[in-house]
């Protein structure tokens, strides 16, 4: 078991290798989940605007409903 853990000497290449490829895979999941949610609540309050529901903080920023223009 340890001869075959050892890998012939390059077994702290492999691991750290397989362990850096594992955070970029878990970081690139991170990362589109919250692209993904962001670009989904963008949407949500560009579709709300266009139907003239005022978004929370609208009128401290001093806008409105956006209709055929843009914020």
């Amino acid at each position: 078991m340890a001869q075959s853990l050892a890998m012939g000497g390059y077994a702290g290449y492999l691991f750290t290798a397989y362990g850096v490829t594992a955070l970029v895979v878990v970081g690139n999941i991170i990362a589109a989940r919250r692209r993904f949610r962001r670009t989904k609540q963008r949407l949500r309050d560009q579709l709300a605007r266009r139907a003239g529901v005022p978004l929370p903080g609208d009128k401290e920023r001093g806008r409105g409903p956006t209709v055929g223009r843009e914020a």
